[in-house]
């Protein structure tokens, strides 16, 4: 067991120390964003806390901290928390069967064995499910009697099988048990006295729609701490330890025993596939292969505490690199926590107070070119094109770029910032705005969205890549995407290339859609 003291707070909020204070050198933070902003990656906030300390929060611009942001599946551990509760309250048992849960929303010709399928298979997701049928109860109009009715492959309980249908029905049992929804339910027990909010939205069916939650990256951090802290919150213990000590154990094991090894994909990690020592899954919590534990989200949204280092570590990001990600983590910061306070070494804090003004998410270039003052101010005019784009007109001065897009009868007036400054923008989006840069579109289901938040005004930067190609971008605190435009300027005329996608790096079927202004 590892020993710890509740962080204590001072007026609501953690005391910040430096990070040699905390035994932490600052160049190894540094090194974490250099690596970062070499490699590509987007990180959009990244938050320590060690010793009950802050030693770093920060937020790429032009995200801020406090903002509210998409944590995709880290929130199946908010899910976790709520029947945790309900757990310590005598209302659930892990062992509690779903259809004694939901007997009314059992279907006639269910799988036999679906009846075997407890509340300890859902949230190990072991329910014997071969596949993630979230899809498929989402084309229903009862999400849990949908869930039923898609037959089993295992036996419930014995097979680890990612499946995004489990959480939601994890919520529904709160809110059957309780007549409440989660966020509702966690107010008065976890979210008030720790002082987070959860924000959610609710599906077409007015039912709570967990693949939604956000959090602020305090939000996460403080989520992060109770897990450190079994459960206690500024020396209350607000959750049985025990309860807490389940998440994150390995229930069951994560490997596919039924592949040969000779049917291993290249690239595949033998280790992962057959060694239960060091992978496996509990209660929608995950085991980090370097140390501690984590509520892992896609894109790389995570909720991580290191009991070993009484550290934790808040990162939300929108980048599928999770595992190269997790790499720098460990290598730049995990690996350097040191037992004692440590000296300050060569410039490292004027390393990590470089590395934190370069933490920005706007292009790279130059903030002018030659052929700036050459198209400032000509208008180009496009032919027909999906988006309905008629004109546009750029002027390149005072340090910006304003722009006047004209599509569907309507002008918009915008600016970028060039330089690595962000400009609000209150007209919202110019050309197109981000459902267009949805890969899959699913009714009542907008993954992108990042609930709370107003989708204006949209933050604009530019800059030069090279001598006649301008590249700007649109973001918005309610987004976790960018829409990126390369426009390249020509003596025949404009050549716009918008990149949709809300993810940095393509997708294999991504269409390539070029604008053509003369």
């Amino acid at each position: 067991m590892y020993e710890y003291e509740t962080a204590k707070l001072i007026d609501g909020e953690f005391p910040v120390s430096t990070p040699e204070e905390q035994g932490i050198p600052s160049k190894a933070i540094a090194d974490f964003f250099v690596q970062v902003k070499e490699r590509g990656l987007e990180v959009h906030a990244l938050e320590i806390v060690r010793h009950g300390h802050y030693v770093l929060r920060a937020a790429a611009a032009p995200y801020e901290t406090g903002k509210f942001h998409r944590i995709l599946s880290a929130a199946k551990g908010i899910l976790t928390t709520a029947i945790l509760f309900a757990i310590q309250e005598g209302k659930l048992s892990l062992d509690d069967r779903l259809v004694d849960i939901f007997p009314d929303d059992v279907p006639g010709d269910m799988d036999p064995n679906m009846r075997k399928v407890r509340l300890y298979d859902l949230m190990n997701m072991a329910t014997g499910h071969d596949r993630n049928v979230f899809y498929e109860m989402r084309r229903t109009d009862n999400w849990i009697k949908g869930f039923f009715s898609i037959p089993l492959t295992y036996e419930p309980g014995t097979v680890y099988v990612y499946n995004n249908g489990a959480p939601h029905i994890v919520a529904q049992v709160i809110k059957k048990i309780y007549g409440m929804d989660v966020p509702e339910f966690l107010k008065p027990r976890f979210s008030d006295p720790l002082g987070i909010e959860i924000l959610c939205d609710y599906q077409w069916l007015g039912q709570l729609e967990p693949t939604t939650m956000c959090l602020t990256a305090e939000g996460m951090t403080r989520f992060a701490l109770f897990y450190l802290q079994e459960g206690a919150w500024e020396g209350k213990q607000l959750l049985d330890a025990e309860l807490v000590r389940m998440v994150g154990k390995r229930n069951v094991p994560t490997a596919d025993f039924k592949k040969p090894v000779e049917q291993l994909k290249p690239g595949e990690d033998l280790t992962q596939s057959h060694d239960l020592k060091k992978f496996g899954f509990g209660l929608y919590g995950t085991p980090n292969y370097f140390g501690g534990k984590r509520f892992s989200g896609g894109r790389t949204n995570q909720a991580m505490y290191f009991p070993e280092e009484d550290m934790v570590i808040s990162l939300l990001c929108n980048d599928t690199r999770t595992a190269e990600i997790m790499d720098i983590v460990k290598n730049t910061i995990y690996t350097h926590c040191y037992t004692r306070p440590v000296p300050e070494m060569g410039d490292g804090k004027e390393q990590l107070k470089k590395a934190l003004v370069g933490f920005n998410l706007a292009p790279a270039g130059a903030a002018d070119s030659l052929a700036a003052k050459a198209v400032s101010g000509r208008t180009y005019r496009f032919g027909e094109n999906e988006f309905g784009l008629e004109e546009m007109t750029f002027r390149f001065e005072n340090g910006c770029a304003e722009m006047a897009v004209r599509a569907g009868g309507e002008t918009k007036k915008a600016v970028a910032g060039l330089n690595g400054t962000w400009f609000p923008n209150a007209c919202g989006y110019v050309i197109s705005e981000p459902e267009s840069s949805l890969h899959k579109v699913i009714r009542g289901y907008t993954p992108d969205v990042i609930m709370g938040e107003e989708l204006t005004p949209v933050h604009m930067s530019g800059a030069w890549v090279a001598e006649n190609v301008f590249v700007f971008h649109q973001r918005s605190a309610a987004r976790m995407c960018t829409i990126k435009y390369t426009c390249t300027f020509t003596a025949e005329g404009l050549k716009v290339e918008p990149y949709l996608y809300h993810l940095p790096t393509p997708p294999k079927e991504q269409r390539k859609i070029v604008l053509i202004g003369k």
